[in-house]
């Protein structure tokens, strides 16, 4: 889905390909043009009078699927047909119809209102925007089960999908072929609900009704020993693994947390912000058997290894044969919120400041990015597409030919056979386009043509071709045969048919692909080289900050603003910005040169991939970006450099 950009009607070209992070109001959109209201309101669908990045995606969508003809441009035509289809879904009439141009104007409003703003990729919102969709609509799914079954007198487990009743003693576990719930029990060979029989019910509720007393069971706790770099939520996500639970709900995830700081007093820890983190090494108890790839004195070890400024001196006192690599710590030190013990002071002599600047020149040239081109054009994809296109084309000339012989009235046998056989239009790679719906109802009115020969001509060359589609049933293509139906030969030519159909969409879309990739690569590329020496400057002031964070941290202000964005500033006007997710790891990296406007920051690197910019050092105040790139520099790397300043975690305030 997409092109690179879409011209609507004779006006601008588009690129539909990226969408706003931001929302953009209805009154930006609308303007003065009262027709717009109903085309925002279709597109705002949770009403809030914005459209967020998903509501401007699908409405990207919706305007990009105008274009049947594939060609990149809404013609005043196409935007007359979505005009007169949308009047008529919204019952519009008179001076309240929607017109062609205001489609056209919507899109420019919305585009100028978001012109400047930070970007991203619409088929990844589109396709988070489904996933969400298709969580809400499982939600939905289940909150209407857990109905049926609280009717029922069944209450809702950890397993999904599986019920008890306390009052019949008995588990109901939902029937997705029959779309019912059904009576299961827990089979300890499989390690799973299965249904019961009607005998297995029976029995249960024989023996309900004379129940034999017996202590409730304490779930079985296992060791478990915390690995370096291993969050709380990690652990815990692991312990619902082993018992079942692999993609776990929030509340599931919450519930879990509180069990286990019942089952291990004391084993977590929380930092002054609410963070909380197990110690590295630590033995806990887990409900559900986990195997620990590392016992704990490894797990520390390794974790000191990873972390050799980290270390205390008494740790490193209790260790003798462990060698770590370890440079002057600067000042105070927090404690490492992903656990082990606080830093302590080390020793060494102060590094000279050629030293210095070598190592910052190191930094900064390890963070380059990559100026060579990575993607190629796949000649395969390109060919196959080419192929596609002439069979299509092939395909629709001799569908042409077909319909005119099939809307004869006194079409005979002969005449169908003879075009039939001309192979150059009638083969495997054409047959599908040559189809339609009703093609075995027509046949059946040619005189003298019986069904062996429209098996002959028709499903012969289909089951070749669709044999050679990836995903098409073998069984199903070889089941068919002449003694069908007129009717199933007919399902079965229509099936066949879009299979074939599906496979040529695929390959030319994949082709299509490939090529935007290959253009998109080469314009960051360009983009890339454009700005090297801006680039180059704005890494030598992230690891000059690195720099002076372990060499001088008293020239080094921190601060913190109301976002909960950290800040780390020299004197010089050079300031290093960090966002953190909700686990507390770096996600965004912005650097400010000295100089720079206060109100922006002249580069922004995303975990994404994605490569934010001001090359002019200009700022209109508002904080965004004038240039992006996808690609092309190492965020991991980016990453640990941020981490030297703020540390891994957030610190203990």
């Amino acid at each position: 889905m997409f092109g690179k950009k879409l011209q609507i009607g004779e006006g601008d070209k588009y690129d539909f390909t990226k969408v706003s992070t931001s929302e953009v109001t209805r009154e930006e959109i609308v303007k003065k043009n009262n027709r717009l209201i109903d085309i925002f309101k279709h597109f705002d669908t949770d009403k809030d009078g914005k459209l967020n990045s998903a509501e401007m995606a699908k409405a990207m969508e919706a305007i990009d699927s105008f274009d049947t003809s594939g060609n990149d441009k809404l013609s005043k035509k196409e935007l007359q047909k979505a005009a007169e289809g949308f009047n008529e879904a919204y019952n519009l009439t008179g001076d309240n119809k929607v017109k062609a141009k205001d489609f056209k104007e919507f899109v420019k409003n919305m585009f100028a209102a978001t012109k400047g703003d930070e970007m991203t990729d619409t088929q990844k919102v589109l396709a988070e925007y489904e996933k969400q969709q298709a969580q809400l609509k499982k939600q939905a799914f289940w909150a209407e089960l857990d109905k049926a079954a609280a009717d029922w007198g069944f209450e809702p487990t950890k397993n999904e999908g599986v019920y008890w009743s306390e009052q019949e003693k008995m588990y109901a576990k939902y029937d997705a072929e029959n779309k019912s719930l059904r009576y299961a029990k827990w089979n300890n060979e499989t390690q799973e609900f299965e249904f019961m029989t009607d005998e297995e019910i029976n029995a249960a509720r024989a023996a309900n009704q004379n129940p034999v007393e017996k202590e409730e069971e304490t779930p079985e706790l296992h060791k478990y020993t915390v690995q370096p770099g291993e969050s709380f939520t990690a652990v815990i996500k692991k312990s619902l693994a082993a018992q079942g639970i692999e993609n776990p709900t929030d509340e599931q995830i919450a519930q879990a947390k509180e069990q286990f700081k019942k089952d291990n007093p004391d084993a977590v820890k929380t930092l002054k912000n609410g963070y909380e983190f197990l110690d590295v090494g630590a033995e806990v108890n887990l409900q559900g058997e986990v195997e620990s790839p590392m016992t704990s004195e490894e797990a520390e070890i390794a974790w000191a290894k990873a972390n050799p400024n980290l270390v205390s001196e008494a740790w490193i006192k209790d260790h003798p044969d462990v060698k770590l690599d370890r440079t002057p710590p600067a000042g105070e030190d927090p404690v490492d919120p992903a656990g082990g013990d606080p830093k302590a002071k080390g020793t060494g002599d102060p590094k000279t400041p050629e030293q210095r600047a070598a190592d910052v020149k190191a930094m900064a040239d390890d963070i380059a990015p990559d100026y060579t081109p990575k993607e190629k054009l796949n000649d395969r994809l390109q060919n196959g597409a080419k192929e596609v296109a002439n069979n299509q084309e092939k395909g629709k000339k001799a569908k042409e030919n077909i319909d005119n012989i099939l809307d004869y009235e006194w079409t005979g046998a002969d005449s169908f056979r003879s075009a039939m056989n001309n192979k150059e239009y009638y083969n495997k790679y054409t047959i599908a386009y040559i189809v339609d719906e009703n093609i075995a109802e027509r046949i059946d009115n040619v005189l003298g043509l019986d069904k062996k020969d429209v098996y002959k001509y028709i499903l012969t060359p289909l089951k070749e071709a669709a044999s050679e589609v990836p995903g098409v049933d073998k069984d199903y293509i070889a089941s068919i045969n002449e003694d069908m139906s007129l009717e199933e030969m007919q399902e079965v030519i229509n099936n066949l048919s879009k299979e074939i159909k599906d496979e040529d969409e695929f390959v030319t879309e994949e082709a299509n692909k490939n090529l935007a990739a290959v253009n998109d690569e080469a314009a960051d590329l360009k983009k890339l080289k454009n700005n090297e020496e801006f680039i180059k400057k704005s890494n030598l002031s992230l690891a000059r900050v690195v720099d002076m964070v372990e060499n001088e941290p008293d020239n080094v202000t921190f601060t913190k603003g109301e976002d909960g964005r950290e800040y780390a500033e020299l004197p010089d006007g050079t300031a290093i910005r960090i966002t953190r997710d909700d686990d507390g790891n770096i996600k965004y990296v912005d650097i400010m040169n000295p100089g720079g406007p206060d109100s922006t920051f002249d580069i922004g690197y995303r975990q994404s991939g994605n490569m934010y910019f001001d090359p002019d050092g200009k700022s209109d105040g508002s904080g965004k970006y004038k240039e992006s790139i996808q690609g092309g520099f190492d965020f991991a790397k980016i990453k640990a450099l941020a981490e030297r300043i703020f540390g891994a975690k957030p610190k203990e305030e």
